[in-house]
């Protein structure tokens, strides 16, 4: 089966769909190339089929070759999900993923209703460890200065009202910038550091 895809520009966008009436198995998608195919089983990391041609490796770096093969089958650790109708959606990256008390948060959806508060430049959600929930959940954040009110008070009640319980940041920082790579990327596994909370977890 041949078929096409574009990375997305932002988590949870909708990146591949089989073309109608092709036969395609429950949690895979159709290919990004000739010769690929995709499988997606949250909370593993999404992987792909590649025949010898589409081998890849990290330069100078044979231990995340080697983590990113399995046989023929590879990661770059982006999380995944499969709609009913076999739309692929990417929800996040492996290595971001939050597990507290049991139940995996997904940084991205969180982070995607904070940011829609007004007065929030941007959010950065990351876990940090807990003796009790094993992760909690927690959002470090830049403010602009509109808010009348605090923005920590109107970051807690639009999580309040849209997110639920376990999904809700437990602690708040108000910090002037947040990490980010070279490109403009946010580097979340670096924010507890950055605020002085220590290494990643």
């Amino acid at each position: 089966m041949s078929g096409s895809s574009t990375v997305p520009p932002r988590p949870s966008s909708r990146c591949a769909r089989p073309r109608s009436g092709s036969s395609i198995p429950a949690a895979s998608a159709g290919p990004a190339r000739a010769g690929v195919s995709t499988s997606s089983r949250s909370p593993t990391p999404t992987t792909s089929t590649a025949p010898p041609f589409a081998r890849f490796s990290y330069w100078g770096n044979p231990e995340a070759t080697a983590a990113a093969w399995n046989g023929e089958a590879c990661t770059v650790g982006d999380l995944g999900r499969l709609s009913p109708d076999n739309f692929l959606y990417l929800t996040g990256r492996r290595h971001d993923l939050i597990i507290s008390g049991g139940v995996n948060v997904y940084p991205a959806e969180v982070e995607n209703v904070l940011a829609a508060v007004e007065g929030i430049a941007e959010v950065a959600v990351f876990g940090l460890p807990d003796e009790q929930w094993g992760q909690r959940v927690c959002a470090a954040y830049v403010a602009d200065g509109r808010r009348s009110v605090s923005a920590e008070e109107a970051l807690r009640a639009a999580a309040s009202a849209r997110l639920a319980p376990y999904k809700r940041p437990k602690s708040y920082f108000a910090t002037g910038a947040l990490p980010h790579t070279a490109t403009g990327k946010l580097i979340r596994r670096a924010v507890p550091e950055h605020l002085g909370l220590g290494p990643p977890d």
